[in-house]
């Protein structure tokens, strides 16, 4: 179009939001307002507190004694001699069911339950936690299992602990066995008994061959970081062969109970913090319920409001589009993360396995969704190569190096922060109550390196080609715009943008990247969001766009758009919620 006008963009700050204005815009980048508020754990008794239940009353209680991180954990140490007696201890119960999504067979009988038996949402669970003796050598023995919706009984994957000696805790599990007892105990590990251990069991529940114990679900228990062990649970296989009734009960949260062999003793049992669940599609490589914990409270705490809110990953170096080379990148935190300095720790910020970058590949669209399950194929991974962190007080950095020091070839990428892994804050925290933080980007041919693993392919060219809308209108013109295609229609959505210094409120519409191009020529005076970055009001780097001027030879909705200055507001309104960003 003849009155195109070349995009401006002056970058002011970055995260969630960045408003584009085309013609002579200004880019704007804004934080959210508000954050979701946490649940906080006082000192005695963990029954009652954040959902955490039993029908016997305990003198088991959250301490200020030990802790893996932070202030405070959960001291299970009187216990219940029945794991089936009703008495266990149980976490909060999730909206969602892990477990097989089905039999082998197409006559479910013949693994031995009815289709209504099956029904669970989702067909993986990741359970992670981390222990301590409280009193290594006194024989202690507990077990941690999937629980069942119902809080009647154990499902699933589990994991077990156990002071063997003074100097040792043993870490095993219930496994399934193809025949005899069709189940025994196998050892994961044994590990120093003054140190807390941090487990984490990853369990994959296929369809079920009443033929093969090993299609009853798969875990993999990873200790300190490290994979080191796989078996089959062995509740459902063991239930199914010893026609036990209701055995293919799905899992929906955790069961604790004390397994001291013989009469309840005097025992200390273990310290116990960090405790999470996930339940996980796989269809969809996403996480449809969660819940964690750190045992926290409102008080002692260095930086209140991380006992108030779930940390946040607030800033982004690279901004929504590169303008330099990018062999390194920031990320701004709005409270102090954990780090012992240690690379290899779990939870650790300069842990390069708590971040995720990566690159579309020819299908120009993010296959991977989280973290937690990794790089999805079409989808390229760029090496991070080390992380460093400045803390202590704000701004709190991390600096991650990337891609071998090479600069990013040409294309478009996202970089997870890793809440599902899990980054967390100095008292345990996770980040974004356990989702990742994405931030998306482009890096165009002026900033874009030489062609390797992370770019030079056509489909990066073409995304970096369409790095701003090509579409802008001249003042004292006006013009009539072809029709539409079908191709190039704009989404409806429930979505609404509010700007009280411009004055403006207005609907936002999704526009399709078609060709690898989005075309803003038809919005006229309502608000675009840029389908490919993240959707309004999700955590991320969401563009939303609109006209300075338009075809119709008047100001757009964005005209005065760079006259807004820090501290500004503006706000989306969607379901029936406000969600209020400020430009920083």
């Amino acid at each position: 179009m003849e009155a195109e006008e070349t995009l401006k963009k002056t970058k002011l700050f970055v995260h969630a939001i960045s408003l584009i204005a085309l013609a002579a815009g200004t880019l704007f980048y804004a934080v959210p307002a508000v954050q979701a508020a946490l649940d906080t754990f006082t000192i005695g008794t963990v029954i009652g507190q954040g959902g955490w239940y039993s029908t016997e009353t305990d003198t088991v209680g959250v301490t200020a004694s030990e802790s893996y991180i932070g202030f405070q954990s959960w001291h299970f140490a009187t216990g219940y001699p029945n794991a089936l007696s009703g008495n266990a201890l149980y976490t909060p119960i999730l909206s969602k069911t892990a477990g097989s999504p089905g039999c082998l067979s197409s006559d479910p009988t013949d693994c031995g339950v009815s289709t209504a038996d099956y029904g669970a949402d989702g067909d993986r669970i990741v359970i992670s936690l981390a222990v301590k003796a409280a009193a290594p050598g006194d024989t202690s023995r507990i077990s941690v299992h999937e629980a069942y919706p119902d809080r009647t009984d154990r499902a699933g994957s589990n994991v077990w602990f156990e002071t063997t000696d003074t100097s040792e805790i043993r870490v095993f599990a219930a496994c399934a066995t193809p025949a005899g007892d069709f189940w025994q105990h196998e050892t994961i590990g044994t590990y120093p008994a003054s140190d807390w251990v941090h487990v984490e069991v990853d369990t994959v529940y296929p369809l079920t061959d009443p033929n093969d114990y090993t299609t009853w679900g798969t875990s993999t228990f990873k200790v300190n970081g490290v994979v080191v062990y796989t078996c089959t649970p062995w509740s459902a296989w063991w239930r199914f062969k010893t026609s036990h009734t209701n055995h293919y009960a799905v899992g929906a949260g955790l069961h604790f109970a004390d397994r001291t062999p013989g009469a309840p003793p005097a025992h200390q049992g273990f310290y116990i913090d960090d405790v999470s669940v996930r339940i996980i599609e796989t269809s969809t490589n996403a996480t449809i319920a969660s819940y964690n914990t750190s045992f926290e409270p409102n008080t002692n705490n260095p930086f209140p409001t991380a006992s108030e809110y779930y940390p946040q990953a607030t800033d982004f170096s690279i901004g929504a589009f590169a303008t330099a080379p990018v062999t390194e990148m920031e990320v701004i935190f709005d409270e102090d993360m954990f780090t012992m300095g240690d690379p290899t720790h779990p939870d650790d910020v300069t842990n390069p396995n708590n971040w995720l970058l990566f690159e579309t590949g020819s299908n120009m669209v993010f296959d991977t969704v989280e973290c937690s399950t990794g790089v999805q194929p079409d989808d390229v991974q760029i090496s991070i190569d080390s992380v460093s962190y400045l803390g202590g007080s704000p701004p709190f950095t991390a600096t991650l190096s990337v891609n071998g020091g090479t600069p990013l070839g040409v294309g478009e990428y996202r970089l997870l922060a890793c809440g599902t892994t899990t980054l967390v804050n100095t008292v345990g925290t996770p980040l974004n109550d356990g989702s990742d933080t994405p931030f998306t980007f482009l890096v165009g041919a002026g900033a874009g390196g030489p062609a390797g693993p992370a770019g030079g392919t056509a489909a990066g060219a073409a995304a970096a080609a369409s790095a701003l809308p090509a579409t802008g209108f001249a003042p004292g013109l006006a013009l009539d715009l072809p029709a539409q295609p079908a191709a190039k229609a704009y989404a409806s959505t429930d979505l609404t943008l509010s700007i009280p210094r411009l004055g403006l409120t207005s609907q936002i519409l999704g526009v399709p990247r078609v060709g690898g191009e989005w075309d803003v020529s038809w919005l006229g005076s309502s608000v675009g969001y840029l389908n490919g970055t993240t959707f309004p009001t999700l955590p991320g780097n969401t563009v939303l766009t609109a006209h300075v001027w338009g075809a119709d030879n008047r100001p757009g909705p964005f005209h005065g758009l760079d006259g807004l200055s820090h501290g500004d507001q503006f706000s989306i309104n969607a379901w029936g919620r406000t969600y209020t960003y400020e430009v920083r």
